[in-house]
């Protein structure tokens, strides 16, 4: 079961703060407001002053304490996160804005729940007539004290609110008061019975308002006997008059002297006063903020090295400095306020203060929860689930803080600069780190397939499967990382598994096998079939599969430097990488020889002792590295419990054919995406470039056709390298059709391909004269798929026209053009060019008719288009 996540959103925080007490005793709990919970288990986000954003984790249900704004200013933006997330909604707001707010936001309302809340009585907040009772030991009525009061205890709001959680009713509205309010006279004398000493007056009041009447139908939450007297008597009225007596802490008696130094002269008792109350909070103040400043770039220093220890030291000294300065500007803007300055320090001063504060807080979090977690995996913590917890929770307080520099536009633009560079993996975080626990089996063991695809010999998901590794965590620890020959594993099937058509056709190969398990254009769902192939050849289960090519490990290499394989004599750098690889994979290779495994096992224990020992190591070009194969789809991640793989997949982690884009008929939604496999059994396509022309042409009657064009050069000239034969499939939107297909100019007869093993398996199988064409629908798409080959030495321009099923109403209404394209993984990059050509008719009002792009990423082109007057 998904564990639940709540957001609690209250500026002031008096009835957010008593939900959080609630809810944080069986699920995490961030909790938005400018007040301090008491509890640990509670993760606060500050609200500062400026627009509050919505931290970005994924919520089970969202509690919003209205504060007068949210109906006019943050209503949608809580109705789309909750709608994004999945999550309950509930609103609440107080008695006297109640109707005002439901009319506000009436029609918004979706789902959505909103709780109206009485005079709200505990935790040193009261209603007046109680207030006054305190303050003056006396209660004033005012017209016979006839009119309603509302009064509510606290515990019983929050224990309400929560209630209505597992409310499955229709009902929306409800209510947090008694359903049968006693008068002002009726609550003066419980006041009164609780501590017989306080006073009841009357006084007359002609322009008294009229008591608030509610029609909103909603539902009562408090039971019809709610026992508010005993409840007043138990607040111990007694005490609480005495108390309000008494002096506050660190309030000086007014009466006692202050002794002034001896010996002074008036100029200069004149200047110290000057000096202390005008200029010592100036200087103090600016030499406090530059010693921080001063200190964080240290921090910054020594992240870049890798020095993760004295960068926590520098960002605590810097925070001490940061925490000093803002007590001290305390004086610097009341000075300001004399002088009409008060918003500038504010804006300047203050803000930068504050900033530095919170940078110095989010390098604390970091460092602190990533030197806890790297203690539970390497097996070295005493209380791993303890540990572990603490270490997401910084990690999560470090996310939550950057969030809210970013949302405010305040990120300095180096730092913003070097986060972007590593955005996916901040993304990644935000977005599983409540599920960290699971995936790193501190529920259970947790057991990953790990796929060595050598994109040097091209496939469908990444690359040719040579080698294949098992990871296993156990309690945060890793207890297990084997690598493995996809032989040793194949020559254990037994039984049928069928194998796509173009593997059995054209490789000849009857049987489907780990090693060929990622065919499928989608990772996600080749993943699923590695696992199964796994399972079905060795008995072993796994909880997801990591796809990793030759192209992340080289890029690890370029972020760490060469590293020596002691086992083998070898130093390994990210441009000898593929040759050495090769050469201890295929001298004298034959399935089931070890040494492909353990060269790869060598490499990767002695990557690992760098990445673990090295202190000049940047982690930050380690993390952008990891970063760039992610997006670049050299490292993919699919997950076999289902919410976690949406996650992936929504976020393009996965390299999913999932599409996301709303149909429309003034939206065009036009899809691309190249896919290969070599089927050559060998590395030609390491050696082939490629680049893509793509043109679109809108029709006068609104039809859109597409050219794809990709000129092939097959640079190679012997084994391993020789003739680059490729299965060519394009992906493009469903029902869209093929109309020609060419090669170096062409025209191929298109006949559909003979799929059927016992059609062309039979021995009297003749081949069909003509380009046969695989066609099939998957997720919403078409896919169209044909042999062809580029020999060695040589080049091939293959040109594909197509008729998108979707037509343009060409009319008065503004229309758009949106293309997807969509990257293969293992492909490190081709030059692609797009145009579009469309009737005079029409202009662009926003994007370009044509553009040329490096396809290292999926891309999407927008253009769009409106009428000539």
């Amino acid at each position: 079961m998904t564990p639940q996540q709540y957001l609690v959103f209250d500026k002031k925080g008096i009835i957010g703060e008593a939900i959080c007490e609630k809810l944080a005793l069986k699920s995490l709990t961030v909790f938005v407001s400018q007040k301090q919970p008491k509890l640990d288990e509670v993760v606060l986000v500050p609200y500062n002053n400026g627009s509050p954003s919505i931290p970005g984790y994924t919520y089970s249900h969202i509690f919003v304490v209205d504060d007068g704004t949210i109906a006019t200013v943050y209503l949608d933006e809580f109705l789309e996160k909750a709608k994004k997330d999945n999550a309950g909604l509930t609103f609440i707001t107080n008695l006297a804005d109640a109707s005002s707010f439901y009319k506000k936001i009436k029609g918004s309302l979706g789902w959505a729940k909103i709780i109206i809340v009485g005079d709200i009585i505990g935790n040193n907040t009261y209603p007046m007539i109680i207030c006054n009772a305190i303050k003056f030991g006396k209660i004033v009525l005012e017209n016979e004290g006839l009119s309603k009061t509302y009064p509510v205890f606290l515990d019983d709001v929050a224990k309400g609110i929560i209630a209505t959680e597992e409310d499955n009713s229709a009902t929306s509205i409800f209510y947090l008061f008694p359903k049968h309010p006693p008068t002002e006279l009726s609550l003066a004398q419980m006041i009164q019975k609780a501590n017989p000493m306080v006073q009841i007056d009357f006084a007359k009041n002609p322009k008294k308002e009229q008591e608030l009447k509610i029609s909103l139908h909603g539902k009562y939450l408090l039971p019809d006997n709610y026992p508010l007297k005993k409840k007043i008597r138990d607040l111990n009225m007694e005490s609480l008059v005495e108390g309000s007596h008494t002096t506050n802490f660190g309030e000086r008696d007014s009466s006692t002297p202050i002794k002034s130094g001896l010996g002074m002269t008036v100029g200069m008792k004149l200047f110290l006063v000057l000096f202390v109350l005008f200029i010592m909070p100036f200087v103090l103040t600016l030499a406090l903020s530059l010693l921080g400043f001063v200190t964080l770039g240290h921090t910054k220093t020594a992240i870049e090295k890798g020095d993760m220890a004295n960068a926590q030291k520098s960002a605590f000294i810097a925070k001490t400095f940061f925490s000093l300065a803002k007590k001290s500007s305390t004086l610097l803007l009341a000075e300001g306020k004399l002088v009409g300055q008060e918003k500038n320090i504010e804006n300047t001063v203050i803000k930068n203060i504050s900033l530095g504060y919170e940078l110095s807080q989010m390098v604390i979090s970091i460092t602190d929860g990533s030197k806890v977690l790297s203690e539970v995996f390497a097996g070295r913590s005493i209380n791993p689930q303890s540990d572990f917890a603490k270490g997401v929770k910084d990690l999560k307080n470090a996310i939550t803080i950057f969030r809210q520099i970013e949302a405010r536009g305040e990120l300095p633009s180096d730092v913003r600069v070097k986060i972007k560079s590593v955005d996916n993996l901040i993304k990644i975080a935000e977005n599983t780190i409540g599920h960290a626990p699971s995936i790193f089996g501190l529920s259970g063991k947790k057991v990953y397939l790990i796929l060595f695809q050598n994109n040097m010999e091209l496939r469908p998901g990444g690359g040719f499967i040579g080698s294949y590794g098992l990871l296993t965590f156990d309690t945060g620890k890793i207890v297990d990382f084997s690598i493995h020959d996809v032989y040793d594993a194949d020559g254990q099937l037994k039984g049928h598994v069928e194998p796509p058509f173009p593997i059995r056709r054209h490789l000849k190969i009857p049987h489907l096998y780990l090693r060929d398990s990622n065919f499928d254009i989608d990772f996600a769902k080749g993943a699923s079939a590695s696992a199964i192939l796994l399972n079905a050849e060795t008995g072993q289960m796994v909880d997801g599969v990591i796809g990793i090519d030759v192209s992340f490990v080289r890029g690890i290499l370029e972020a760490i430097g060469p590293v020596y394989v002691p086992d083998y004599n070898e130093t390994v750098t990210s441009s000898n990488l593929y040759e050495l690889t090769q050469a201890h994979a295929e001298k004298n290779f034959f399935p089931g020889s070890r040494q492909k495994k353990e060269f790869l096992r060598s490499l990767f224990t002695a990557m690992q002792s760098k990445l673990l020992t090295n202190s000049d190591l940047s982690y930050l070009k380690v993390a952008k590295s990891v970063d760039e194969s992610i997006s670049q789809k050299h490292l993919l991640l699919a997950f076999s419990d289902k919410y976690m793989q949406d996650l992936f997949t929504v976020n393009n982690w996965s390299s999913s054919l999932w599409d996301n884009r709303k149909e429309d008929d003034a939206i065009v939604n036009d899809f691309l995406g190249i896919n290969e496999a070599n089927l050559g059994v060998n590395k030609a396509n390491y050696f082939v470039k490629r680049n893509v022309y793509h043109n679109i042409r809108i029709k006068e009657d609104g039809i859109v056709t597409g050219e794809i064009k990709i000129d092939y050069a097959n640079t190679s000239n012997k084994w391993p390298r020789g003739d680059y034969v490729n299965y060519l499939r394009i992906i493009l939107p469903l029902n869209t059709t093929i109309l020609s297909v060419s090669f170096d100019g062409i025209s191929q007869d298109i006949i559909p391909a003979i799929t059927d093993p016992l059609i062309y398996e039979a021995k009297k199988f003749v081949k069909p004269v003509g380009l046969e064409i695989e066609r099939y629908e998957q997720s919403g798409k078409t896919i169209y798929g044909f042999l062809m080959d580029v020999k060695a030495g040589k080049s091939k321009k293959v040109k594909i026209e197509y008729d998108l099923f979707q037509s343009i109403p060409l009319g008065s209404q503004p229309f758009s053009y949106n293309l997807q394209i969509f990257k293969q993984p293992g492909i490190d990059s081709y030059p692609y060019s797009f145009s579009i050509s469309y009737p005079k008719s029409l202009k662009i009002i926003n994007g370009l008719s044509s553009s040329s792009l490096d396809i290292a990423t999926d891309k999407e082109l927008k253009i769009d288009f409106a009428q000539k007057n």
